[in-house]
């Protein structure tokens, strides 16, 4: 059962290792035993090379329960949020492992308007996948289709956004976006300077992408300029990191910020718990209504709908503008983004200049068994004793799409930050000589 489970967006793990060609098999027949009479599975991959392995097995198995697949190949992860909420399909699988290195994948499933699967669909789902498998009687037929990205074009074009002069550098991540965010940006005038848009089946998030903005910002900004604004996806595209001429990088949590400042959004804001201090103090400050959910698109999504916020947003940026989608779209908060700066260049700046990042620790301790590990720490211990303390911040979770445990800690105050760090570090040691890791299980970043 344990092969079969879904983590915080899909099902996801080494290629051919703990995600192999039989679980996309057994996803694609089980997703075509849901989808309706008549209705077609959506599939698309990101630029892995485990990705047509996956895709094709899955294909196989929606065919062996009867029902035909519409397969657009290479596709950001969005756009099957959008033909799910705009075209006819119930479901869509995405072969994709997001932001991970290429050696991973994952299966990543949407229902009907967008929607990612609700918990109790996860358990259901887990559970027919270990189920014997009875093929159909009639074999479904396989149609590759080139127009539902066209049509996602379209969709993207109608949104009114014009960015005439304005000169944009696109980091694609050598990922589902290669090429396709440049297309979209020239469609709306802009001047485009596209990077890491050549993939090779191995090459994405290789130092490329959101999670490797800082990389970007040291090696390559001075070859880049000059430039007004620029954006960095992830693989599959769903997220978007921003980032100014200066070096200043713009996550999720401060893009969120911008939007509701400049759009004059007055139904809140959704962050979540690893979200900066600092950030969540200058909302407060700016009178503008915050409420806080777990890590995951998915958590935000329910926050935001439950308390009738129309924006949510991850540090990692993912944005959720539910007046647009209901879950989130990289391609598109960059384009907003752009037109919002270039409407109010000064405030977008002053904004920017305005937030002091907490100073903080973030560490990421590299496991296969990330609960045990977390179950026989002393974790929770110094959280209860320095979190929500003078304002401190001290997290802690195992990943849902790595084999990670992420700890953040924060403080306004360095002397608390430094006092923080020498327990959870010496916490580390202890856990270090149990678990026998070495230096490359431990990767600490401050700022």
């Amino acid at each position: 059962m344990e092969k079969y489970k879904f983590g915080t967006d899909g099902i996801r793990g080494k290629a051919n290792e703990e995600l192999t060609p039989e679980i996309a098999f057994r996803l694609g027949y089980v997703l075509g035993k849901r989808i309706p009479e008549g209705e077609r599975l959506l599939v698309s991959k990101d630029t892995r090379e485990s990705g047509d392995e996956l895709a094709l097995s899955a294909i196989s198995g929606c065919l062996a329960s009867g029902k035909d697949v519409d397969y657009i190949k290479v596709a950001a992860t969005p756009i099957s949020a959008f033909a799910t909420t705009y075209l006819n399909y119930s479901y869509a699988l995405v072969i994709t492992a997001s932001h991970n290195i290429y050696s991973d994948n994952g299966l990543k499933v949407f229902k009907k308007n967008g929607l990612k699967l609700s918990d109790e669909e996860c358990q259901s789902i887990e559970q027919e996948l270990t189920e014997n498998i009875s093929y159909s009687k009639k074999i479904g037929k396989l149609f590759i289709k080139k127009n539902i990205k066209k049509k996602y074009i379209n969709y993207l074009k109608k949104q009114n956004i014009n960015l005439d002069s304005l000169t944009v550098v696109l980091d694609e991540a050598n990922g589902s976006l290669s090429n396709y965010a440049s297309k979209v940006f020239k469609l709306l005038n802009a001047k485009v300077k596209a990077i890491n848009n050549k993939p090779n089946w191995q090459n994405i998030n290789y130092k490329s992408g959101s999670t490797n903005i800082e990389y970007l910002i040291k090696e390559k900004l001075n070859y880049l300029l000059p430039f007004d604004i620029g954006f960095s996806f992830d693989g599959d595209g769903d997220r978007v990191i921003s980032f100014l001429p200066d070096g200043s990088i713009i996550d999720g949590d401060i893009e969120a910020l911008l939007l509701v400042k400049l759009l004059r959004n007055n139904s809140g804001l959704i962050l979540t718990k690893m979200s900066d201090i600092a950030i969540i103090n200058y909302l407060k400050q700016s009178c503008i209504n915050i409420s806080i959910s777990d890590v995951g698109d998915k958590n935000v999504y329910e926050l935001m709908n439950n308390s009738g916020c129309k924006i949510g947003a991850e540090k990692s940026g993912h944005i959720i503008l539910k007046d647009y989608m209901n879950s989130g779209d990289g391609l598109y908060n960059a384009l907003l983004l752009a037109s919002i700066f270039k409407k109010n260049k000064e405030e977008f700046y002053r904004v920017v200049k305005q937030i002091k990042a907490s100073k903080k620790y973030e560490i990421e301790i590299i496991t296969d068994n990330a609960k045990e590990v977390i179950k026989n720490s002393n974790f929770e211990k110094i959280a209860q004793k320095y979190d929500g303390l003078n304002e401190n911040k001290f997290v802690y979770r195992a990943s849902g799409t790595e084999s990670k445990i992420r700890v953040l800690i924060q403080s306004l105050d360095e002397k608390e930050l430094k006092e923080m760090y020498i327990e959870i570090n010496e916490e580390i040691e202890r856990l270090k000589e149990k678990y026998v890791w070495n230096s490359r299980n431990i990767v600490v970043k401050k700022s």
